[in-house]
């Protein structure tokens, strides 16, 4: 054989061929991990995973309460609101009657038109600081009341008030008469009197004097709770 001649140029690379099945995976000793400079791949994504969440621990105990604060200073007071308006008056209550005085039903017993009605309760003080008022009854069939002084028919009857004497009760001297001013022999028109003795002290405001003058005795039994 002859001596071998130069290298010829190297030809064009040639197509890649197909990729070659996988190989087991061989083992590394600790000795070739360190070798190697690093850890498996594998056992790396071993190590990334997290495990399972534990159980909540217990909650602990209440710690102590701390110390109570000073109190702070007291503000300044407020502004004095502005007053309300007055509420509405109540109902007026009822009148009293412990102080007047009802004679009660009298028969009339007039004689030559005179009636003397006496009481000891008209002292003069009582006199001078009471209303006396009289009333009488009349019945024919139905009742009829009525306020001294009045006139039925040609019967007039009125009433004043006389004392016997300085320090004695006064009398209530009740009178009928014709329409001429005499005296009427027989009374007719008068079954019954009777008078209430009003003080001064029951006699304000809608109480007025006025006022009860004008009232018929229904009016005045029911206004201060009388019997009929």
């Amino acid at each position: 054989m002859g001596p071998r001649g130069e290298q010829g140029p190297q030809g064009p690379e040639g197509q890649q061929g197909p990729a070659g099945q996988n190989g087991a995976a061989q083992e590394m000793t600790s000795s070739e991990e360190s070798e190697a400079g690093g850890v498996v791949e594998g056992d790396q994504d071993q190590e990334d995973e997290a495990g399972p969440k534990g159980d909540q621990g217990e909650q602990g105990p209440q710690g102590e309460a701390g110390e109570e604060g000073q109190d702070g200073i007291d503000g300044q007071d407020g502004i004095d609101g502005e007053d309300g308006i007055d509420g509405e008056d109540g109902i007026d209550g009822e009148d009293g009657n412990a102080n007047v005085i009802d004679s009660g039903w009298l028969p009339a017993e007039f004689s030559s038109g005179r009636m003397r009605v006496t009481n000891s309760n008209l002292s003069s003080d009582a006199v001078n600081n009471s209303l006396i008022m009289v009333f009488g009854l009349w019945s024919d069939g139905d009742e009829y009341i009525f306020q001294f002084p009045h006139q039925i028919g040609d019967e007039k009857f009125s009433f004043y008030l006389i004392n016997d004497g300085p320090g004695a009760p006064f009398t209530i001297n009740l009178l009928a008469q014709a329409a001429d001013g005499s005296p009427i022999e027989e009374v007719f028109r008068c079954d019954a009197v009777k008078y209430f003795i009003i003080p001064s002290t029951s006699i304000t405001g809608k109480n007025s004097l006025g006022n009860l003058k004008k009232m018929s005795y229904q009016e005045v039994v029911d206004h201060f709770g009388l019997k009929h």
